[in-house]
């Protein structure tokens, strides 16, 4: 028996940790205390602990996922570990059932309807979804932001700074801040075919449900591996010079990959100047905006865009942001706590009904509406256009009266 955090359920680092507990183990209790501290000196805890024997077996495995939030007392673990809590509820998984996928993720709610029965759960209304869909990361292209590898002088890297260096503690590297006097006069230094590497910059917070942010202080030097040389832009490699023993410290520079100049991981130019789909990689909701403008961002957001024709952004967009695909990210993605997180992998998985672009024109039309009042104000109330939205989801996948009061009533 062992406690840790509860990230390697999910977690990708984890897989070959998950793979050899199938393989020889016999996972016998889960508890999962989520939001719940355990221990009052220890920072970003999401506690499990795991109760295993190396050996197989049919056994059922008992899980528990409290609610509770806030410092545990004595007494609310013992109810807990009593398998008591009204705050928190209880499972029976089968062996097979506790992992899932290729990944083998282990889901911890794998409660499924008693035999002869046809009583629904959250879990067959998932699986309904999986059985008519085809995976995200097959007919669509995702790709996580703009890597450069030194955003700013952090306390971190301002160590390799040489002795007598005249920079200060935020000042931009290859994110330059307009607010920022220093960041500024760096600005104003360059000429105007030096200024056209210059891409107002973005982060996961400018993004909101179906509509993000077009204003921003924030520029990135736009510097990719197709740049071999700055002779052109003197001003700009003056800028750089004076980081070099910083931006030299890179792995891709280490590598021989990259000049010191460049960005670590610029992407491709394409995946932010035209058509997408934007999505912070960790929120407490599914969050997805879409926009057709010029949009570089961080590292801290993914970015979706068109790979097969018969699946529009604006189709995808209805769905990503429905009740039903909250739950989807909830119960069969990862997690941090209460926070989905959508990096490349949970969001590749997620599955997606292949169905006539005259179909999609219901969803597409909705999904334009919203995006269009939330343009003019981002806090334009459209409750009732996502509602419809959602009405539009469940009718995709036929789900019954009790199976969507299910999914609306789910945590």
């Amino acid at each position: 028996a062992f406690i840790s955090t509860n990230y390697y359920l999910t977690a990708t680092g984890a897989r070959k940790l998950r793979a050899d507990f199938k393989r020889r183990g016999l996972i016998r209790r889960l508890i999962n205390f989520n939001e719940l501290r355990i221990f009052e000196s220890a920072q970003g805890q999401h506690n499990i602990v795991t109760v295993l024997s190396r050996n197989s077996g049919d056994e059922c495995v008992r899980t528990c996922i409290t609610n509770r939030t806030g410092q545990a007392t004595p007494d609310i673990l013992s109810s807990i570990l009593g398998w008591k809590d009204d705050a928190s509820r209880y499972y029976e998984v089968t062996q097979p059932e506790l992992y899932d996928g290729g990944e083998n993720y282990i889901r911890l709610n794998r409660e499924r309807a008693t035999a002869g029965t046809v009583t629904p759960t959250i879990n067959t209304i998932l699986d309904k979804i999986v059985a008519q869909g085809e995976l995200l990361g097959t007919i669509a292209n995702i790709n996580q932001g703009v890597v450069s590898g030194c955003d700013y002088v952090s306390p971190r890297n301002e160590e390799r700074l040489p002795a007598g260096a005249k920079v200060v503690r935020g000042d931009g590297i290859f994110v330059l801040d307009l607010d920022n006097p220093r960041d500024m006069s760096v600005v104003s230094g360059f000429s105007d075919n030096e200024k056209r590497l210059l891409r107002h910059f973005y982060k996961n917070s400018d993004i909101g449900r179906y509509s993000c942010s077009s204003k921003t202080s924030k520029r990135l030097l736009y510097i990719g591996r197709d740049v071999d040389d700055l002779a052109k832009f003197p001003s700009v490699l003056k800028h750089l010079r004076r980081f070099k023993s910083i931006l030299s410290e890179r792995r891709e520079v280490q590598n021989g990959v990259i000049s010191f100049f460049q960005l670590q991981w610029p992407r491709t130019e394409d995946i932010f100047t035209g058509k997408k789909i934007v999505v912070p990689y960790r929120s407490e909701e599914n969050v997805f905006a879409y926009n057709e403008t010029e949009w570089f961002c961080r590292s801290d957001c993914y970015v979706i865009t068109q790979k097969l024709p018969s699946y529009e952004l604006g189709y995808l967009l209805a769905l990503l942001n429905s009740r039903l695909y909250f739950q989807w990210l909830f119960h069969r993605g990862k997690r941090k706590g209460k926070m989905l997180e959508m990096f490349q992998i949970p969001l590749s998985e997620i599955p997606v009904k292949c169905v006539k672009p005259a179909e999609q024109k219901a969803f597409i039309d909705l999904a334009e509406r919203v995006l269009v009042s939330k343009r003019g104000n981002s806090t334009a109330n459209t409750v009732e256009l996502e509602r419809r939205i959602d009405r539009l989801v469940y009718g995709l996948y036929a789900l019954t009266p009790e199976e969507i009061k299910i999914v609306e009533g789910a945590a």
